[in-house]
């Protein structure tokens, strides 16, 4: 991210960039390999839903293009939180916790649960630096509280879109026995921590009405 202008900011950014290169050479290899003998084989290049495309694509080139240009906390304090607490900090966390517990339980793709490991650990020390950055940055500037909770509000609803359990997700996972909410429930349960953590004032009523 160009507007951090800490050295050791930016080394921890150098490490996290390695780490999802590493990711993503990982699952790359997961799918040609694994799910398919050629990756031609595959009859549609992969889409993504609107929701995954806006709060995973669209709104962070955004919100980092804002924070390059301005250079501001207010401007900085969203797009860390974006990045770091919503989507690696909540979202990747609660889905690799299900993903392995999932894995473990059927015990299938002993790779992929061991990869998946490595990936999960990477990924909570990236909340961990971003709720460090976020302190810093709140500290030193109070008012921003205010933009990251009109961000988080106006991210909320895609948010809990993207934890919508599919009816035939749901019903694999009660076959196995496991709590087909988990995801989500675990998703929204980190939020609520990181939240509390940043000591941000979140509206209880609307993260209630979101999670449900």
């Amino acid at each position: 991210m160009p507007c951090l202008t800490g050295v050791d900011q930016q080394i921890a950014m150098s490490v996290q960039i390695a780490d999802e290169g590493r990711h993503a050479y990982f699952f790359e290899r997961f799918f040609a390999e694994v799910m398919s003998t050629a990756p031609t084989s595959i009859p549609d290049p992969l889409k993504l839903s609107p929701i995954y495309q806006n709060i995973f694509f669209d709104s962070v080139d955004d919100l980092v293009d804002r924070a390059a240009a301005e250079r501001t906390a207010d401007s900085l304090a969203p797009a860390s939180f974006q990045i770091f607490i919503l989507l690696e900090g909540s979202a990747a966390l609660a889905s690799m916790h299900v993903i392995r517990k999932l894995l473990t339980h059927t015990k299938r793709f002993p790779g992929l649960l061991e990869g998946l490991t490595h990936c999960h650990r990477d990924e909570a020390r990236h909340a961990q630096f971003g709720l460090a950055l976020l302190h810093d940055l709140l500290a030193a500037n109070p008012a921003a509280r205010s933009a990251v909770a009109d961000h988080l509000h106006a991210q909320l609803p895609s948010f809990s879109e993207m934890f919508k359990l599919h009816p035939e997700r749901k019903a694999v996972l009660e076959a196995l026995g496991l709590n087909p909410y988990e995801r989500r429930e675990r998703a929204f349960a980190l939020l609520r921590r990181h939240l509390q953590t940043l000591g941000i004032a979140a509206d209880c009523t609307a993260l209630t009405r979101a999670a449900a």
